[in-house]
């Protein structure tokens, strides 16, 4: 009589009344055999030891065809300790350069922080870190990575046919995660360059259980700056710091959390009277839980901020500091399932609360400034969505991936909202009416549908046709001002006034891997009409 285990090693086996040997057989465990007497029902559990060989070097290549096997187009993947051989960035490696150098990603402009994806602005980039968003990823407006690159274990990247589980931007996401510490020994990793340095170390806290990952990064280029010739950069700044911290904990078989947190903060001055700021902030908790063999879940509470503030204190009597601040905060529950090898689904729901502060402009010094105080009132608007996918294996060739996600926003008071006349350019001329709105009632709601489909063809092991479509929505809006000497920006959410922007693209490719999967050529098109973009007046 015989029995498999499932994979978590459970199994059931049926034995009359009496003795019996029992043998354990396993690929990589050594054979067991034990005697047992059945006298009734119970639970046998086995130790069983690891059967170690001896081998040749075995080079083993996991996912190699994974871009033409892939149902959803667009996607990309980049693994962080790939990204160590490509060239150094002033001494630091960035796994968000890599991504710039993939087809359809651009960086928005020398000295501009953000990527353009496929002709989107850079705030239509939805950037997480272990599930929480980062408003901006970078140091130096662009020229360093704002993220710890000895802690990134992956990136993931879409830019066609995203999945349905992900919504609130246009272009693309990408989805970035810490890795986890190792729960054996302490390991430490740093690096010294000529402008940055870099530290990160792994502690385990219980063995084989949890552990914790602390990182830091600063940069010292103020030297550097302060040591050119040149009188104008003697009071120069440019320095910048940041802070990672993730702690993961393995409570059972069936129970993971893990908690991460994140810091950064940027100063830049190249002239002796501005002083640029900025800060960001999130942090998020996600638990991982499985009912059984088929199906998964988990569950992410997060909280994200950026703060952007220039201080001005020049030699006349206008000396200010300007600022905004975004705040989000964000539930999100999913759950996956297998229900055959040939199908796969996933549905969830999530709920984000925006706090967003567009404008506070406050004088400083010593109380002789002609500054004015003006502060632009805050904005407060909820974005919730569920969402379903399945991703199904047709025939041997044909893979299709189909999602829906259906999302609903509701700006909240309390507000202020100006009337225009239909059909005429909104300005002073054109009000026609004002509106006030009690805290916490609703303003305006918009409800929307954003299907997601995307189809493989396997033509052969070695190339695929891929087709995709999909909708997106997004609520929140950033305006950047480029008419003054130092641009700025702030952001927006939708209202009364301000619809959501909405995109649909529709893509086409083929994919072909050379030489045992060692090449790869790719050539995908794209259409992408948008609506409702705002632009700065």
């Amino acid at each position: 009589m015989t029995a498999l285990t499932s994979t978590k090693g459970y199994y059931e086996i049926e034995l009359p009344i009496g003795a019996h040997i029992l043998e354990m057989i396993a690929l990589g465990i050594e054979n067991t055999k034990k005697r047992v007497v059945i006298y009734n029902d119970g639970n046998l559990n086995f130790k069983l030891n690891e059967s170690l060989e001896l081998l040749d070097e075995v080079v083993v290549k996991a996912d190699a065809n994974k871009n033409v096997a892939n149902t959803t187009s667009g996607s990309e993947s980049i693994d962080a300790e790939e990204s160590k051989n490509i060239p150094l960035v002033l001494g630091e490696r960035d796994v968000l350069r890599v991504a710039t150098s993939l087809p359809g990603i651009t960086t928005a402009g020398e000295g501009s922080s953000g990527f353009n994806v496929r002709g989107g602005k850079s705030d239509q980039n939805l950037i997480l870190l272990d599930d929480a968003v980062v408003y901006n990823p970078q140091h130096f407006f662009g020229i360093f990575s704002g993220l710890n690159p000895f802690a990134i274990s992956s990136l993931d990247v879409y830019k066609g046919s995203f999945p349905a589980e992900y919504g609130g931007r246009l272009s693309s996401v990408f989805d970035i995660k810490t890795k986890n510490a190792d729960t054996q020994k302490i390991k430490a990793e740093g690096s010294i360059g000529p402008v940055t340095s870099n530290a990160l170390i792994e502690l385990p806290v219980l063995k084989e259980k949890s552990s914790l990952l602390l990182g830091g990064r600063g940069a010292y280029a103020n030297w550097i700056l302060r040591s050119l010739d040149e009188p104008s950069l003697e009071n120069s700044e440019a320095s910048f710091y940041d802070f990672l911290g993730s702690y993961s904990h393995k409570i059972n078989s069936n129970n993971n959390i893990k908690a991460t947190g994140y810091y950064s903060r940027d100063d830049f001055s190249i002239t002796s009277d501005s002083l640029f700021v900025y800060k960001n902030r999130l942090v998020s908790v996600k638990w991982d839980h499985a009912f059984n063999d088929k199906t998964t879940g988990s569950l992410v509470a997060s909280n994200s901020q950026y703060d952007f503030n220039i201080e001005f204190d020049g030699n006349s009597n206008n000396d200010f500091i300007f600022g905004y601040r975004v705040n989000e905060s964000e539930v999100k529950l999913k759950v996956n399932h297998t229900n055959k090898s040939k199908l796969t689904y996933a549905y969830g729901l999530a709920s984000k609360l925006y706090n967003i502060d567009p404008g506070n402009l406050d004088p400083i010094g010593d109380g002789n400034s002609i500054t004015e105080t003006k502060t632009i009132p805050r904005e407060r608007g909820l974005e919730s969505a569920v969402f379903l996918s399945a991703n199904i294996d047709l025939t041997k060739k044909l893979a299709l991936e189909a999602g829906l996600r259906v999302s609903h926003f509701a700006s909240l008071g309390e507000s202020t909202q100006v009337v225009f006349e239909d059909g005429q350019p909104k300005s002073q001329a054109t009000a026609i009416d004002t509106l006030s709105f009690a805290k916490n009632e609703v303003v305006e709601n918009y409800f929307n549908h954003e299907p997601r489909i995307s189809a493989r063809y396997l033509i052969n092991p070695s190339l695929s046709l891929k087709a995709g479509y999909g909708r997106t929505y997004q609520y929140i809006h950033r305006l950047s001002n480029n008419t003054t000497v130092s641009p700025i920006d702030t952001w927006k959410i939708s209202d009364l006034n301000v619809k959501p922007q909405s995109a649909d693209q529709f893509t086409l490719g083929l994919f072909k891997n050379f030489d045992d999967n060692k090449y790869e050529l790719s050539l995908e098109g794209f259409y992408k009409p948008s609506d409702n973009i705002l632009d700065f007046k």
